[in-house]
């Protein structure tokens, strides 16, 4: 299915999700270097592994799930804007990435929701933790309000009559909305937790249509009784399929099989890329020369990122040179697509000329069931030579 997408103009407002993820912390913390998991050779923590249940994949309003861009102005940090990047399939998975929003690494924290648990994983961090319960309770009532607000009215039984709407939680708490009286549509959200406090406040929420859909535009998020960050929507993305394991953290999806060489696994980010075809029999140092001379004459139009990709046939030899845009989150020019980014398995090469077709058959042995594996590639870091040890990655996708 061809996403659909919704390119909202930047407004100016504000949503759920305080800043280390959990109301009440502090605003930023300092950039550090983001380590890839899949090169954490470490052993696997005992509690990696699947927790449960999850409830069946129900569409809301005929959407399976939305994946959605914003940017985020922190009240105590206006000068360094923040991009939050949430991925929901409903009812019950969620996964949430915020970050410098110009920031091709650094401090970036994700945090996971897989039925009722919520893990977290930390910058520059490759192990996973799971909230504890007390924390628990109200993330979920977080990700609850962000559903109830991009998906309105619908997701919730809503009741109640003037401008005034409730839905109850059960153990969660409450949410309750209040209405403009002209369009009918909320201009304020709030989350209670149990004892009826407010958790978090959606205010000033603004409104677009696309394609005969309201969504929500921009917001003002409060938590804890003080303003935290003023929020635009300025991407939405619909029709996306994505396996359950995206919203476990790597570190607990469920291990290779014995004799699969243990790839490991890691999250590919999202990506806007164009592929150039080579011919078949290209050699590595062809494929080298033809990826520089790419990069010279796109360079000069758009900004890449510093990495040069190379999708593989199944003997490992180069099917395909791969440029990026540096911003992740830019408009896809004509010829070049977006993609979302999701689960992926990895593997390491001594060189680019030593991936071969056994190496791609071990990491198409890890493939999960019911996913397929998608197009195998490798990366050339900036400034890399000839030869150096490399990762292999193959992309998991859904098996419709």
């Amino acid at each position: 299915m061809r996403p659909a997408a919704l390119r909202l103009p930047l407004l100016c407002a504000c949503v759920a999700l305080p800043v280390a993820l959990d109301p009440g912390a502090p605003a930023a913390a300092p950039a550090r270097q983001e380590r890839d998991p899949a090169q954490d050779s470490g052993p696997e923590p005992e509690q990696a592994r699947v927790p449960g249940p999850l409830a069946p994949r129900r569409a809301v309003a005929g959407l399976r799930g939305f994946v959605s861009r914003s940017t985020l102005v922190f009240d105590e940090l206006p000068e360094v804007p923040h991009a939050l990047e949430a991925v929901f399939v409903f009812p019950d998975r969620g996964r949430w990435r915020i970050e410098p929003a110009q920031a091709s690494s650094g401090d970036r924290r994700l945090r996971f929701r897989y039925g009722p648990s919520v893990f977290e994983l930390d910058p520059g961090s490759a192990r996973s933790r799971r909230l504890e319960p007390e924390a628990e309770r109200p993330a979920l009532l977080q990700m609850e309000l962000r559903r109830a607000v991009m998906t309105w009215p619908h997701g919730f039984d809503w009741t109640g009559t003037g401008q005034a709407r409730s839905a109850g939680l059960g153990p969660l708490g409450e949410l309750e909305a209040s209405l403009d009286p002209q369009t009918g549509l909320p201009r304020e959200l709030r989350s209670l937790q149990p004892d009826g406090s407010a958790l978090e406040i959606l205010s000033e929420i603004t409104w677009r249509e696309c394609d005969g859909r309201r969504w929500p535009a921009s917001w003002r998020l409060a938590a804890g009784g003080r303003p935290i960050w003023r929020e635009t929507i300025e991407r939405i993305e619909t029709g996306w399929s994505f396996l359950d394991s995206y919203f476990l953290p790597p570190d607990r999806r469920p291990a290779a099989p014995p004799d699969a060489g243990r790839p490991q696994h890691l999250d590919l980010p999202r990506r806007v890329e164009r592929a150039f075809a080579l011919p078949e029999g290209t050699s590595w140092e062809e494929a080298r020369t033809r990826a520089a001379s790419l990069r010279a004459t796109w360079a000069e139009r758009l900004e890449l990122h510093p990495a040069t990709e190379f999708e593989l046939r199944a003997d490992g030899r180069p099917a395909a040179v791969r440029l990026r845009l540096r911003d992740a989150g830019a408009e896809a020019p004509e010829g070049w697509r977006f993609a979302p980014g999701g689960p992926g398995l990895s593997s390491l090469a001594e060189t680019p000329e030593g991936i071969d077709a056994a190496l791609l058959r071990g990491l198409a042995g890890a493939v999960p069931v019911g996913a397929t594996g998608g197009t195998p590639y490798t990366s050339q870091p900036p400034g890399s030579q000839a030869g150096g040890r490399v990762q292999v990655v193959l992309p998991i996708e859904p098996r419709d």
